[in-house]
């Protein structure tokens, strides 16, 4: 009987997951703040969104495919323009959304010049009720400031520049 009422309540949780398609909007800013990095430093944005809990962070986010925008402002120096669409089918509970998104940037904002992966988490998403006919997310006015040294962590495990 119990192994019955599992069956039918992972069966009623997918069957309501495939039907929740989220639209998914996030746009925003991104800033280079070292005046000595000059051209296209932004070389691809990703959406994605995490599914793991700690310790296991990042083992298992969910890459969502994207129609994703990016461009150097025409107004304002060292700053990047981006426009995220994506889709997602179901992260959270059944009621409302619980989606955990982050915008990953590979950027060659550093002092050194070395390309690398940053993460910003988006904020503002908010959350609503999954019967309701807007099936579109929006987090607009993001900002992320790029400001990495490059330094390396030494085994006292404080920043320095002494390798």
């Amino acid at each position: 009987m119990k192994f019955a009422l599992l069956i039918l309540l992972i069966s009623a949780s997918l069957f309501f997951q495939s039907e929740a398609v989220d639209k998914i909007v996030v746009k925003g800013q991104i800033w280079c703040a070292w005046p000595s990095v000059t051209g296209e430093f932004v070389k691809a944005v990703e959406l994605w969104e995490r599914d793991g809990f700690w310790p296991f962070h990042g083992m298992v986010d969910d890459h969502l495919k994207a129609n994703i925008t990016f461009h150097k402002s025409e107004e304002k120096e060292r700053t990047y323009e981006f426009t995220i669409e994506a889709e997602e089918d179901g992260d959270g509970d059944l009621i409302e959304t619980d989606y955990e998104l982050y915008v990953r940037v590979l950027n060659h904002c550093a002092l050194n010049g070395k390309a690398e992966w940053t993460d910003f988490d988006v904020t503002g998403l908010g959350t609503r009720n999954r019967w309701s006919e807007d099936k579109t997310l929006y987090a607009e006015n993001q900002r992320y400031y790029i400001n990495r040294w490059p330094y390396k962590r030494s085994v006292s495990g404080h920043d320095d520049n002494q390798h």
